[in-house]
C-alpha cells in the first residue's frame, strides 16, 4: 500500500511496510518499514493494530509501538497490521502493511506438574492442583484418578473431579492423577506424583445426619446417621438438642440420647436437631442435622366420646361429660346444647345453652338433645357431638296448693272451686268434677254434667255436704286433687212477701178463712194458723185456744171484738211467722 504525504516534500513510501514472522500466540512478529524517499534523514514510528479476520475494523494496540511484538491471547483469531510513519524534518507520511493471516491459538505445554493435597487416610478427600501451564486461555482440565499397587496402577471409575474421597478398597495403595489440559490449539496430558501409601482413617461425615418424623407433641422423631467415610466399622451414638427460634442456640435435651425422640411440651415452638457421633478404631468425629421446623403442637383429638346424663324430664338438670381427648395441654372445652326433633335430626343450638348443664324447660318437651362439645388448645379446636338422647318427657302436674270450694253453702248459692296450686309441665289444663256426699261427708258421688268451676246449689243439696275433684293435664297425662269437703248445705228460711188476710163475714156464726200469703224458701213450705181474738182496737190480742185451723167459724165470745190470725211458714231451714192485719168488729146476730 503507498501511503499519501502530509505535504509537498514528505517522505515517499516506495514499497509497503511488511510483517515477518509465524502468526500464533506467543510468537515475536517483526515489521519491516518499507522504502521511503525524502530530503533529509528519515525517521520512522510504528503503531500496531488487531483487526478482524479479514484485515477490516483495525484498531490500534495501546503501547504496541515498536518494530517488533509478541503476538498475545487478545490477538488470537484476529489478523495484525503495522503503520509505519515516515518523517524527514519537513513532513510525514504513514503505510499500513498487508495484514497477518489469523492469528493461531497456543496449544497447552505444562511448565509444572500437578500435585495432590491433602491427609492420605481413609475417608479423607484429597484434591490435585491444576500445575502450570502455558497455552492459549481458556484452558479447561479433565481428571482421572487412579489407584497403584503392586500390580501396577489402574483408573478409579467415576473418579474424575479434581477432588477425590478415599475409600477403604484403597488402603495400602497410593493414588495419582492423570490430568489432561485443553484448548483451542489443542491438547496435552501429564501425571501427578503418587502419594504416600493410604492408611485407615477415623469417621469423617459425608453427609449430614436427618430426622425423620411428624413434628407434633407425642410424635416420636428418628435420627438418621447421615453419610460416613473412614475405616468401618463405625459406632453410632446421638445427642438430641432443642433449639431456640429466636437465635439462642441449642442446648442438650437430658436424656435424649437415642437414635429416637418423642416429642414432649418442652419441644413445642422449638426446633430439634442431633448430634451424630461416630467412633471406629482410628478415632472420633460428630456431625450434626440441620435444624427442623418448629415442633407444633397436637390438635386435641376424641378418644372417648362426651355423653350426657341425668334425666330426661321438664325441670330436670342434665350435664354433659367432655368424654376423653388428646392433644397438647392445656385443653379446653366449651359447649353447645342443641334441640332435635323427636327423631333426632334437625338439631338446633339453643340460644344460650353454652354450660356443660342444661336445665330442661317445657319448650324441650317432647324433643331430643345433643351436645356439640369443642376442645380447644394452642394448635386449633377440634369438635364432636354426643349421641342423641331419648325424648324429654314432661313433668306430670303436681299438687303444690290444694283447691278449694268457695260460695254460700245454701239453696240457689253459686258455688266456685279454685284449681289450686300446681307444678308441671306448662302448659296445664283444669277440669273439674263436683260431687254430693252425705251429712258427714262421706258416700261422695259424681253430680251429673256438674263439670264446670263453679256450681249452683239446689234443694236436692240441701243437708248434704259437697267436694270438688281437679284434674289437672299437661303432656305428661293428668294428677287429680280433691277439695275438702264443704260444710251442711241449708235451705232458705222462708221469707213472707204477700200478707196473709182473712177473709169472710165478721158476724157471729160466720166462717172466716184466712190464706197462707206468698212466701220465698226452700220448698216444700208448710202453714201453721193461730186465730187470735183482740179488743175493739185491735190490740191485747190473745191466741184462742184450738183455733189453729185455716178458717174460724165466729161465736157470741167474738163479738165486739176484732180478729188476726199468726201465720207461720215452716221448711227445713226452720219456721218464719207473720200476722194478719186485725178485721173490723165483729157484729152479733139481730
Amino acid at each position: 500500500m503507498i501511503g499519501v504525504a502530509d505535504a509537498a516534500g514528505s517522505p515517499v513510501n516506495g514499497s509497503p511496510p511488511s510483517i515477518a514472522g509465524i502468526a500464533k500466540d506467543g510468537q515475536l512478529l517483526k515489521a519491516s518499514r518499507g522504502a521511503w524517499t525524502g530530503q533529509a534523514r528519515i525517521s520512522y514510528t510504528y503503531q500496531w493494530t488487531r483487526c478482524d479476520a479479514s484485515g477490516e475494523a483495525c484498531e490500534d494496540i495501546v503501547a504496541a509501538t515498536k518494530a517488533s511484538r509478541a503476538v498475545t491471547h487478545e490477538d488470537v483469531d484476529h489478523t495484525l497490521r503495522v503503520i509505519v510513519t515516515a518523517n524527514d524534518g519537513t513532513g510525514s507520511s504513514s503505510v499500513t502493511s498487508a495484514p497477518t493471516g489469523t492469528v493461531a491459538p497456543l496449544g497447552p505445554r505444562r511448565r509444572s506438574a500437578p500435585k495432590i493435597v491433602g491427609s492420605f487416610e481413609d475417608g479423607q478427600s484429597l484434591s490435585v492442583g491444576d500445575g502450570t501451564w502455558r497455552g492459549t486461555p481458556p484452558l479447561s482440565f479433565s481428571y482421572q484418578w487412579e489407584a497403584c499397587g503392586s500390580s501396577g496402577c489402574s483408573i478409579i471409575p467415576g473418579a474424575t473431579a479434581s477432588s477425590y474421597r478415599v475409600t477403604s478398597s484403597q488402603i495400602g495403595e497410593r493414588l495419582r492423577v492423570l490430568l489432561s489440559a485443553s484448548n483451542a490449539g489443542g491438547s496435552a496430558s501429564t501425571t501427578s506424583g503418587a502419594t504416600k501409601r493410604i492408611k485407615p482413617g477415623p469417621p469423617v461425615s459425608t453427609a449430614a445426619p436427618t430426622i425423620s418424623g411428624s413434628l407434633q407433641e407425642g410424635e416420636t422423631l428418628t435420627a438418621g446417621t447421615g453419610a460416613w467415610a473412614g475405616t468401618s466399622p463405625f459406632a453410632f451414638s446421638y445427642r438430641w438438642q432443642r433449639c431456640s427460634i429466636l437465635g439462642g442456640g441449642c442446648e442438650d435435651i437430658a436424656g435424649a440420647t437415642g437414635s429416637t425422640y418423642t416429642l414432649g411440651a418442652l419441644d413445642l415452638a422449638s426446633t430439634l436437631d442431633v448430634v451424630v457421633t461416630a467412633t471406629n478404631e482410628q478415632g472420633t468425629a460428630s456431625a450434626t442435622s440441620a435444624e427442623t421446623d418448629p415442633v407444633l403442637a397436637l390438635l386435641p383429638a376424641n378418644t372417648v366420646p362426651p355423653a350426657i346424663s341425668g334425666l330426661l324430664q321438664d325441670g330436670q338438670l342434665l350435664s354433659v361429660g367432655t368424654g376423653g381427648w388428646s392433644g397438647t395441654l392445656p385443653i379446653s372445652y366449651s359447649y353447645q346444647w342443641q334441640l332435635c326433633d323427636l327423631l333426632g335430626e334437625a338439631c338446633a343450638d339453643i340460644s344460650e345453652a353454652t354450660a356443660s348443664s342444661l336445665k330442661l324447660s317445657p319448650s324441650d318437651v317432647g324433643g331430643a338433645l345433643d351436645v356439640v362439645v369443642t376442645a380447644t388448645n394452642v394448635a386449633g379446636s377440634t369438635s364432636v357431638t354426643t349421641p342423641v338422647s331419648g325424648l324429654i318427657a314432661g313433668l306430670l302436674p303436681s299438687n303444690t296448693g290444694s283447691p278449694s270450694i268457695s260460695g254460700l253453702l245454701q239453696e240457689g248459692g253459686l258455688l266456685s272451686v279454685g284449681s289450686g296450686s300446681w307444678s308441671g309441665t306448662a302448659p296445664i289444663a283444669y277440669s273439674y268434677q263436683w260431687q254430693l256426699c252425705n251429712a258427714l261427708g262421706e258416700a261422695c258421688a259424681d253430680i251429673s254434667e256438674a263439670t264446670g268451676s263453679s256450681l249452683k246449689l239446689s234443694p236436692s243439696d240441701i243437708g248434704d255436704t259437697l267436694d270438688a275433684v281437679v284434674k289437672a293435664t299437661n303432656v305428661a297425662g293428668s294428677t287429680s286433687v280433691t277439695t275438702p269437703v264443704t260444710g251442711l248445705i241449708a235451705g232458705i228460711l222462708p221469707s213472707n212477701t204477700v200478707l196473709p188476710s182473712i177473709t169472710g163475714v165478721l158476724q157471729e156464726g160466720q166462717l172466716l178463712s184466712v190464706g197462707a200469703g206468698s212466701w220465698s224458701g226452700t220448698t216444700p213450705i208448710t202453714y201453721s194458723y193461730q186465730w187470735q181474738l183482740c179488743n175493739l182496737l185491735g190490740k191485747l190480742c190473745g191466741n184462742i185456744a184450738q183455733a189453729t185451723g185455716s178458717s174460724l167459724k165466729l161465736s157470741l165470745a167474738d163479738v165486739g171484738g176484732t180478729l188476726d190470725v199468726v201465720v207461720k211458714a215452716t221448711n227445713v231451714a226452720g219456721s218464719s211467722s207473720v200476722t194478719t192485719p186485725v178485721t173490723g168488729l165483729i157484729l152479733g146476730l139481730l
